[in-house]
C-alpha cells in the first residue's frame, strides 16, 4: 500500500490570518505632585529612549513646571489630579477610582511609578485596571544610616 499521494493531498490547506494592527506599546510614568529635579530629568530621559525602541510613552505629573517641561519635550502629558504629596484617606480613594477608570480605557502595557504616594495609588490603581506590568522605582530613600530618630519617638511608651 504504498500509493504515491497526489500532489493536493501534500499541501496543507493555508488558512489566511485577519490582519492585526500593529500597535505600539505604552507606558505610563506616574510621577504625581513630586517637584521638577533630578527624578523628573530621568523621567524624561527615559520616555526618550523609549520612543527610540518603539514604545509610546505618557507622563502623569501635577508640578506645573514638570508638567511645562514633558510638553517642551514633546511628551505625552496626562493632566490628571490624581496625586497629591499629603496623605488624605477619603480624597486618595476617590482619586485612585478616577485613576483606575482612566488606566482602563487606556490600554497601557505597563505603567511604572516614581513616587511615594504615586507608587501606592498608581500601582493600586493599575491593579485594578488589570494592566500587564507594573513596575515601581524607588529614587531615594527616607530612612538611611544618618536619618536621626526623633526623640518623641524614642521616649514614647508602648
Amino acid at each position: 500500500m504504498s500509493e504515491a499521494l497526489r500532489d493536493e493531498e501534500r499541501v496543507l490547506p493555508i488558512h489566511r490570518m485577519e490582519e492585526t494592527p500593529v500597535t505600539r506599546p505604552k507606558v505610563l510614568h506616574i510621577v504625581g505632585s513630586s517637584k521638577f529635579g533630578g527624578d523628573s530629568l530621568l523621567v524624561m530621559e527615559l520616555c526618550h529612549a523609549a520612543a527610540d525602541r518603539g514604545y509610546e510613552s505618557a507622563v502623569l505629573a501635577t508640578d506645573p513646571i514638570f508638567q511645562r517641561q514633558i510638553i517642551d519635550q514633546g511628551i505625552m502629558l496626562v493632566d490628571l489630579d490624581v496625586i497629591r504629596r499629603s496623605i488624605r484617606p477619603f480624597w486618595d480613594v476617590r482619586a485612585m477610582r478616577r485613576l483606575t477608570d482612566y488606566l482602563a480605557g487606556a490600554d497601557y502595557s505597563l505603567v511604572h511609578t516614581h513616587t511615594s504616594k504615586g507608587g501606592l495609588v498608581g500601582r493600586l490603581a493599575a491593579r485594578r485596571a488589570n494592566v500587564p506590568a507594573i513596575m515601581h522605582t524607588v529614587h531615594g530613600f527616607a530612612f538611611h544610616d544618618e536619618w536621626e530618630i526623633p526623640d518623641t519617638l524614642i521616649r514614647s511608651k508602648c
